[in-house]
């Protein structure tokens, strides 16, 4: 018993001499890991009540302070001007004690935002980072212009006409082309059944042209119109004899028509039977067509399943309802009314009423693309059955970040049941209406395009696919990133050293071993500047990771074999006789 719990004490040591070794080693090659330390920026602007043309001065300080010897690179100032013009300045280096000191001069009236970024930096030879940080301050250059009035929020601009000239149709956008099908070319208001259409135009934004399509197979006006997987559906609305439930969707791609399970009749059925006026609204949220017809019925419409499902009827609702999604919400606008959808329990909540009833409305919203998200309704005042003008044009804004609505800049061309889409953020209002006496009407083909308010502030979108948060065995290493829009000018930082502008991906060549953290910055033709995510990797010798690999191997295997020799030997040590010890006289 004695001799193994010996041997178990051998084998033991051995394991620990060998395990401690592989420590060790471990260590020594891989090296010690960085320290990140969080970064504090002030920054001051002196003065910051200013005269025009009077010299400011701004003031950063980063906290702690880079090591001795050091200072940090890449510091950017961003100046954004009450015009809406931006300017960049840097990137600087800062003085030894991470203070940068800039100089302005303001040559405009109004508030001035000062927006200062400190990109994330290793210093100290890769083993101290600095965080990254973005501060900003106002600097007020009085007097402060008085805001603009609500009748110019946002600018129209006219584009080319349609070769068909009708109200009440149906547009939407596919891939980068839009669609105007259907409408109505009649001369009164309300008439019926309404003298309607099939025409299918396709409209280029790029050229400004417009090009015939394959017609509608159910010639109609007033109907809803979604796009759900790059086909156009056109739901229900007023066909020649009145009321339908035609259900027709349109596929681009090969300029041809499906048809669909038509809306339940019993959602139009009461119109139908009285010859009275009859509308439906459409669009999407999630897999589902929602579709509200006049007096609220409300379905949902599967398109993979063919079939429909009624869904809680819209509150309040009127003739005319206009639906947008936003953010993956439904909203529905009826003239005094505006209601959010929730899909969870099937219900209606209101919103903030409308500043005037939106009457022969027309909705579109923007994604946040170029623009701030906001929900445009182009609207008109109500058409009078006896002698009384007709206004038409008004444009009214909702955002729902806030739940607030302003009043936008007129249509230039007054109409009412205009088409109304959404491209790349810029709002089209296509054909439509013109009120010309009492109740009388005329078709028109006009297209006029609505840049909304914050048009062309929103920054880009920039995404790094590669190099990943890894560690590569090669100082070659591929920069690959995304951008969601065209930019005039792109650049990286690699641990917060100046930028290096390209002109799309490369490959980081002749990268030393260390930690790296990478940026992308890109700036679009707005002015608009934008950064990546920071991406953190490290770059390691291949004949370190060779040897890592084959200690990972050799070092447990050494372990085992020694364990199996030394307990073979002791086995083998017991088996052998004990020899008697004589001892002899003299």
């Amino acid at each position: 018993m004695q001799s193994l719990n010996m041997y178990s004490l051998h084998v033991a040591r051995l394991i620990f001499v060998l395990a401690s070794s592989l420590i060790l080693t471990l260590t020594l090659v891989v090296g010690a890991q960085p320290q990140l330390v969080s970064t504090d920026l002030t920054l001051s602007v002196e003065p910051d009540v200013a005269d025009k043309g009077q010299q400011v001065r701004i003031s950063i300080q980063v906290s702690p302070a880079p090591p001795a010897g050091e200072v940090f690179r890449g510091i950017e100032i961003w100046i954004y001007q009450p015009g809406g013009f931006t300017t960049r300045h840097g990137p600087f280096d800062s003085f030894p004690n991470g203070s940068v000191q800039f100089y302005f001069t303001p040559t405009m009236n109004g508030v001035y935002t000062i927006r200062v970024t400190f990109p994330e930096q290793a210093l100290a030879n890769n083993t101290i980072f600095y965080a990254s940080i973005t501060e900003s301050a106002n600097l007020t250059v009085p007097p402060i212009p008085p805001p603009p009035s609500y009748e110019s929020v946002g600018k129209w601009e006219k584009t080319a006409s349609m070769s068909f000239e009708r109200g009440g149709l149906g547009v939407a956008v596919v891939g980068d082309k839009i669609y105007a099908i259907g409408g109505s070319t009649e001369v009164t208001w309300p008439s019926f059944p309404p003298s309607v259409v099939d025409a299918n135009e396709m409209f280029d934004p790029a050229t400004g042209r417009w090009s015939a399509k394959r017609a509608m197979p159910t010639a109609r006006a007033y109907f809803g119109v979604a796009v759900y997987e790059g086909r156009v559906y056109c739901i229900s609305g007023m066909s020649g004899g009145g009321p339908t439930g035609a259900n027709e969707a349109y596929d681009p791609a090969t300029d041809t028509w499906l048809v669909n399970s038509p809306l339940p009749e019993e959602a139009y059925s009461y119109r139908k039977r009285n010859r009275y006026h009859y509308e439906a609204a459409a669009a999407v949220l999630g897999d589902e067509i929602h579709v509200v017809v006049s007096d609220g019925a409300h379905y949902a419409y599967d398109p993979q399943a063919d079939n429909w499902i009624k869904k809680a009827p819209l509150p309040g609702a009127d003739y005319n309802n206009a639906l947008v999604t936003i953010d993956g919400k439904l909203y529905a606008i009826s003239n005094s009314h505006l209601h959010v959808y929730n899909a969870e329990n099937d219900s209606w909540t209101e919103l903030a009423s409308p500043p005037t009833g939106l009457y022969h409305a027309a909705a579109a919203a923007t994604t946040g693309y170029l623009a701030p998200k906001m929900i445009c309704v182009f609207t008109s005042d109500p058409i009078p059955t006896v002698f009384a003008p007709c206004t038409a044009g008004y444009t009214y804004i909702y955002f729902p970040e806030n739940d607030t609505w302003v009043r936008g800049a007129n249509m230039p061309t007054g109409r009412l049941y205009v088409g109304a889409v959404a491209y790349n953020d810029t709002l089209y209002a296509i054909g439509g209406f013109t009120p010309t006496f009492v109740y009388f009407v005329g078709a028109s083909g006009v297209v006029e395009r609505f840049l909304p308010p914050g048009y062309g502030t929103v920054p880009p979108l920039v995404h790094v696919l590669s190099p990943e948060n890894t560690t590569y065995a090669t100082g070659n290493v591929s920069l690959v990133f995304t951008v969601d829009r065209p930019v005039v000018w792109m650049a990286y930082s690699l641990n917060g050293h100046p930028r290096r502008p390209v002109e799309g991906n490369v490959t980081l060549a002749g990268l030393v071993e260390g930690e790296y953290a990478l940026t992308v910055y890109v700036v679009d033709g707005f002015g608009n500047a934008a950064a990546s995510e920071t991406v953190r990797f490290a770059v390691v010798n291949p004949a370190r990771v060779a040897l890592l690999q084959a200690l990972a191997v050799i070092l447990p295997a050494a372990m085992v074999i020694v364990a199996v020799v030394v307990i073979k030997r002791y086995k083998r040590r017991q088996h052998q006789p004990h020899q008697s010890i004589v001892e002899s006289s003299g």
